[in-house]
């Protein structure tokens, strides 16, 4: 009876520890240029798919003689995250990302706490974005997308307006329908963060309200949907403003405009307090990735210099210098500056 006892007690304490079955393993092939050690890093933000940080980094392994790896027992959130796995070049720091070319050093990948990850990249002159990959959530719907946003910044053999147009058109139509109809959150949250970024964020309201009906019962805890209901809410708010300006008593409000206008002035004006504070709101509003593109702007850096630093393609600088410009109320560089 009493050997029953200790049994069924040391029983129910195998249950209640935490069982990690996640792991990772694969061979990549590198050549001599090329630190062995593989770096996994946790991505909680869409603004950091492509910015490295020391701060990110979840796992390190150094490669085998024939560049083989393996990670056991990854203590991981339950729920899908996006991750990714990247190398460096002997002598460079660990956080070191380069994108595009032969030489892109990172690939990403969706993982959870069950997943069981494989992946080969045979030819020692490729960057690891031409590595074959199984066993991730939900397939190659991670790699469609980064395909059809790679589509999207591609400049086309026959580069007419007319042919950027299409191929927009085309690649937003995509980024809609995943949106719309994928089975996995990440994706669905992942395709409305690239229409956002290359288009005019206000006009697909319709699509986002969908995914947040869909996810927001679900997904309150979840990083991406989070940094999503808050862009949401946002434009959901300039959108009833707007409506309610431009529907009845336009008249009484063109009349106060200019009452409203002395008053704001002269309180500013008295206060310089209140005019530091209201702009410290204004920017308090933009995510951390516009946070960091308006710091380089004030220094004066351009928009090639801004992609270089924040390792981002200049397509994406100037998407969210729209979107700061559009939140501080200015028009231009210079006022940002002049600020």
């Amino acid at each position: 009876m009493y050997r029953n006892k200790i049994a069924l007690l040391c029983f129910f304490c195998l249950l209640s520890i935490p069982q990690y079955a996640a792991s990772i393993k694969g061979r990549v092939v590198l050549s001599e240029d090329w630190s062995p050690v593989v770096y996994i890093s946790v991505i909680q933000s869409f603004d950091h798919l492509y910015t490295a940080s020391y701060d990110f980094l979840r796992y390190q392994v150094e490669l085998d003689s024939t560049g083989y790896f393996e990670i056991d027992s990854m203590q991981l959130l339950s729920d899908d995250r996006i991750y990714r796995l990247h190398v460096c070049k002997k002598g460079d720091p660990v956080s070191t990302i380069m994108i595009g070319g032969q030489e892109e050093n990172f690939v990403h990948f969706i993982m959870n706490n069950n997943s069981s990850i494989e992946l080969l990249k045979s030819n020692p002159n490729e960057g690891l974005q031409h590595c074959e990959m199984s066993g991730q959530p939900f397939g190659n719907a991670l790699s469609d997308l980064f395909a059809l946003q790679e589509r999207l910044n591609t400049r086309p053999a026959l580069p007419s307006a007319q042919n950027r147009a299409f191929i927009k058109q085309q690649v937003l139509t995509e980024l809609k329908g995943i949106a719309r109809s994928s089975s996995s959150d990440i994706i669905r949250l992942l395709a409305l963060h690239f229409i956002n970024e290359s288009f005019v964020t206000i006009d697909h309201l319709d699509i986002m309200e969908i995914v947040y009906n869909d996810l927001s019962a679900k997904n309150s805890a979840n990083p991406y949907f989070d940094a999503f209901a808050k862009e949401y809410n946002f434009l959901l708010y300039q959108k009833k403003k707007k409506t309610r300006t431009s529907s009845g008593g336009w008249l009484l409000y063109l009349l106060l405009i200019p009452v409203i206008g002395f008053v704001y002035w002269w309180l500013f004006r008295r206060n310089p307090q209140l005019r530091r504070k209201s702009d410290e709101q204004k920017v308090q509003s933009l995510s951390n990735q516009e946070k960091k593109v308006l710091s380089l702007l004030k220094k004066g850096k351009t928009n090639k210099e801004i992609s270089s630093e924040l390792h981002i393609e200049v397509s994406t600088v100037k998407s969210h210098l729209n979107k700061i410009y559009s939140r501080l109320g200015v028009k231009s560089r210079k006022e940002i500056i002049d600020k």
